[in-house]
């Protein structure tokens, strides 16, 4: 299986950053991102602390069929 690196922005324990989004991480307290942050340290952050930055992935899915499908049309 082929990860793709996502860039987005994220509030690390060094601030707001640039970085790349790596995986999730499923911790006993819950769901973490694993974040690359462009100095090439590495850190854990909460889903609501990251913000993509490839938009245009969404170009890539029809929503309204999906939903149609979804709906057992």
């Amino acid at each position: 299986m082929d990860f793709v690196k996502r860039p987005c922005v994220a509030t690390t324990r060094y601030g707001l950053k640039r970085a790349l989004f790596h995986c999730w991480s499923h911790e006993s307290d819950g769901v973490v991102a694993i974040v690359e942050i462009e100095n090439g340290y590495v850190d854990k952050v909460p889903p609501n602390k990251i913000k993509f930055l490839d938009h245009g992935i969404f170009d890539e899915y029809n929503f309204t069929e999906r939903a149609a499908k979804d709906d057992g049309h």
